[in-house]
């Protein structure tokens, strides 16, 4: 330590300034290089990313916003009784007149005879749907009249 003293000591002044000088600017070089044009470079590529981003976080909500209101669509029924219940409370809300009854094994059976097409129809899949049900048979015939029809449908719970 002392010989670098010493050779310092015995530069001029001139010399002592434009190595002073010289190294500051080498340090402030370095600075940049290392901290400040990394993060300059980060920073523009990120503005330029950034309104991708946005626009794929805003599509990302509105998609869970789609799955949430799928998932508290329809009431979704665990037992028999509920099954049973559901149907036809739904059925009377449609004004079909048919019945709803549960199978030894749990299953519900829907029989509605001469009853509108153009309702029976749209009320299988709307409850289907929206009770969370599988149809696991269904049989529907023409009835006496155009535009009837007899229909029964066994309704069972999705597999899980």
């Amino acid at each position: 330590m002392s010989d670098w003293r010493t050779r310092w000591n015995g530069l001029a002044r001139r010399e002592r300034l434009f190595l002073a000088v010289g190294g500051g600017f080498v340090i402030a070089v370095l600075v940049f290089v290392v901290a400040i044009e990394p993060a300059w470079r980060d920073r523009a590529r990120w503005s330029a990313e950034l309104p991708a981003l946005r626009d794929a976080a805003a599509k990302v909500e509105g998609l869970r916003d789609a799955a949430t209101a799928l998932r508290n669509r329809g009431q979704g029924v665990e037992s028999g009784a509920a099954m049973r219940e559901a149907a036809r409370a739904a059925l009377a809300r449609a004004a079909i007149t048919a019945e709803a009854d549960l199978t030894p094994e749990g299953a519900l059976v829907v029989t509605a005879r001469a009853v509108p097409a153009a309702a029976w129809l749209p009320w299988l899949e709307a409850f289907a749907r929206d009770a969370r049900l599988r149809i696991a048979s269904a049989r529907i015939a023409s009835a006496s009249a155009p535009g009837l029809v007899d229909a029964d449908v066994r309704f069972a719970a999705p597999a899980r």
